[in-house]
């Protein structure tokens, strides 16, 4: 590896390699980059979220989101790895494995990107950029790696390392460098993702069904189905797990793989377009529930992460083998505060766990609170029949155990699919005396629950010691259909130490259950017959209308201050989504607008058949809407009607001419009788002819 010294710069901690450089960043977003170092040089990463909603570039989004670090964050990699970052590009993931890793050795074409990651990462010491093409950096890089990263890179093989199979000869390369026990992490998008059927535009090309088509229109670049993928990494000699992000690689808040994939209804948040227009073909989420119900939901997953290892390993001691990740979770629409992960991992022997992680240095202290939250609960709950699961506190994270069982969710939507409605209020009725009942103080407000849920509430009602404020169903889990009187709450992330009245515990876990249910045959059975559950609960008709949601809606806002949600910069970033019917209609409106219906009279005071009607096809001009009509008459019309759309509209007439024998004559002139049956905007004829009137549905302008 070559260090001469006179091409080595430092930028803080981070060590930046300048011997493979050519003198020529191969890779540019241009002006966006010179933004982006700006940013990083002179704001720290809590600023992040405020620069991305103030610019409104997807490339400050991109690069700047803590969500990119999501793809990696939830892996097994630990203090006694190293990690090569092919294509670490500004670093969005760079951060992530420099706080798991013993060492992060990046490599870029560019030398303005590799600038910015080491700007904002200046105060790491375990960072090393070498700036070049792999192409010529691999032969003489003179170490091995326990992990070896390809995020958002195989794709464009062969722009960059060129021969007859570049993106096998890529993955070759690249394996080569792992230890024997290593991993080649690889996340890319999928060719058949579901977005690209329902309306996005190919992310690398920015054209419509590119990758679907084959890249017909395309060199350099291209993605892979999952079986291409598979093959690829087989003929590498290696073998992979497959995971999915979505809803894609780049922003995931959820990682599923092959041993828990989504299920129905999980998939609802589908509107990810902040770097490009799209169509709205088909509603994504219908169609995902019906691939995961058909068991297809992989082959059209948006994204893939995969990690592959080589075939031959002897070695099973790495912390992928003892720890394999299943599932994660990322709670990061959050205040820095409160950014957690929850991950379902896997050991060797098949057994499963949980763990909640911190995703940034100000959530640690939210997880190391988790225990002790544990305890408290522990002793609440203790003689009636609930109990928290069990945790560990470790570090960075808290861990728990996996239990199996159903859900009180998952209980009560069998019994709402076989009509026993009667048994659900039942099951529901229990619930709530059994929060009652461990419920034995009065509620009295104090400063900690005014900060966080701002309300007027008053004095009165019972409220327990602790409060665990997201006792919702889904959070409680029976050990079986039979053994119901055993209950285990899952997750107790929302515990307070103070009062919290228990109707507002038992109003979110209702509210919550029914607001995904409103035509179900329950929430219609309680309609029919006339049952006010909320009131049969003990919960007045001011507390569900006025305060319970209040105080809701102020926990939301305490949850996510200073924090910029992904659906309000969807809505901001100057993109358009618009459906495929709308796109029709438009498209039909401009189409019909080339054959407008003429209608001819024989009579001077114009009265027109319907079988009286002339076959004319104008030169419509998109650019401008403008519509040129020449018709052909005969000696006997004496009146002539143009209905110039089927839809409201505001036409302009530019010019209206009668020619006879050679001469022409202005039919919005003087002598010549032309009105119109809809608003007439402009009541003199302008001076060059040009008339304006505004016409309803069908309206017709008649000469």
């Amino acid at each position: 590896m070559k260090r001469d010294s006179r091409y080595i710069e430092r930028t803080g901690g981070v060590t930046l390699n300048l011997n493979y450089y050519d003198g020529q960043d191969h890779y540019s977003e241009g002006v966006h980059e010179d933004i982006l170092l700006d940013y990083v040089k002179n704001n720290d990463e809590s600023s992040y979220d405020g620069l991305i909603l103030g610019s409104r570039l997807w490339s400050v989004m991109y690069h700047l989101s803590k969500r990119r670090e999501n793809i990696v964050s939830f892996l097994p990699i630990d203090k006694s790895m190293s990690v090569l970052e092919i294509g670490a590009g500004c670093g969005a993931v760079t951060g992530a494995l420099s706080d798991m890793a013993k060492r992060v050795t990046c490599i870029d074409l560019s030398k303005k990107r590799s600038l910015i990651n080491a700007e904002r990462h200046r105060d790491r010491e375990n960072i090393d950029i070498i700036v070049g093409n792999f192409r010529e950096i691999e032969p003489e890089l003179d170490e091995r790696y326990d992990v070896i990263t390809l995020i958002g890179v195989l794709e464009y093989a062969e722009s960059y390392i060129g021969g007859k199979d570049p993106y096998l000869s890529f993955i070759k390369r690249a394996a080569s460098h792992l230890t024997e026990n290593g991993r080649l992490i690889i996340a890319i998008e999928n060719k058949y993702g579901l977005k690209y059927f329902a309306g996005c535009k190919e992310d690398h090309t920015g054209r419509f069904f590119e990758g679907l088509e084959g890249y017909s229109r395309t060199n350099g670049v291209k993605t892979f189905g999952r079986e291409g993928l598979r093959r690829l990494l087989e003929g590498a000699l290696m073998e992979a797990d497959f995971y999915y992000p979505y809803p894609d690689y780049k922003l995931p808040f959820a990682i599923y793989s092959d041993k828990r994939l989504p299920e129905a209804f999980e998939l609802n948040r589908n509107l990810n377009n902040y770097d490009a227009d799209r169509i709205v073909v088909f509603d994504e989420e219908k169609v995902f529930d019906e691939l995961i119900r058909d068991g297809m939901f992989r082959e059209f997953s948006n994204s893939f992460l995969v990690i592959a290892s080589p075939r031959d390993k002897n070695d099973k001691t790495s912390g992928f083998d003892r720890v394999k990740p299943v599932y994660a979770k990322f709670s990061d629409e959050r205040n820095r505060r409160y950014r957690i992960a929850t991950v379902i991992s896997e050991d060797e022997k098949g057994q499963r766990s949980v763990y909640k992680k911190a995703l940034s240095k100000e959530s640690l202290a939210h997880i190391e609170n988790i225990y002790d939250k544990y305890l408290k609960l522990s002793r609440l709950y203790e003689g009636h029949g609930l109990s928290p699961n069990r945790c560990k506190p470790e570090g960075d994270r808290v861990w728990l155990e996996y239990l199996k069982g159903i859900t009180m969710e998952e209980y009560l939507d069998e019994l709402d699919e076989s009509g026993e409605y009667e048994r659900m209020l039942s099951v529901i009725k229990d619930y709530a005396e059994l929060l009652a009942s461990f419920s034995d103080k009065e509620f009295k407000p104090c400063e900690a629950f005014s900060e966080i849920f701002s309300t007027e509430y008053g004095e009165g009602g019972r409220a327990a010691e602790v409060s665990d404020i997201d006792l919702i169903f889904s959070n409680i889990l029976f050990e079986d259909r039979t053994r119901m009187e055993k209950r285990t709450v899952l997750d107790y992330e929302w515990t307070y130490d103070f009062l919290v009245p228990v109707n507002f515990i038992i109003y979110r876990s209702l509210f919550y259950y029914l607001r995904e249910r409103e035509k179900s045959g329950f929430c219609r059975w309680l309609s029919e017959t006339g049952r006010d559950i909320y009131k049969e609960l003990g919960i007045s008709r001011r507390e569900r209308e006025e305060i319970f949601p209040e105080m809701e809606k102020s926990f939301q806002l305490y949850l996510k201050k200073d924090t910029t949600s992904f659906e309000l910069l969807h809505e901001v970033m100057p993109v358009s989504t618009v459906s495929l019917e709308d796109c029709v209609r438009q498209r039909l409106k401009r189409g019909n607008s080339r054959n407008p219906q003429v209608y001819f009279s024989r009579e001077a005071k114009g009265n027109f058949q319907p079988s009286d009607f002339i076959n004319v096809l104008g030169e419509y001009n998109p650019k401008d809407m403008s519509l040129s009509l020449t018709i052909e008459l005969d000696r006997e019309i004496r009146a002539l009607r143009v209905d110039p759309a089927e839809y409201p509209c505001i036409v302009r007439i530019v010019n209206a001419q009668l020619e006879h024998n050679g001469a022409a004559s202005l039919l919005t002139g003087e002598g010549n009788i032309f009105s119109t049956n809809g608003r007439e905007l402009s009541g003199k004829t302008e001076g060059d002819g040009k008339k304006v009137s505004a016409s309803e549905a069908g309206a017709s302008e008649g000469l």
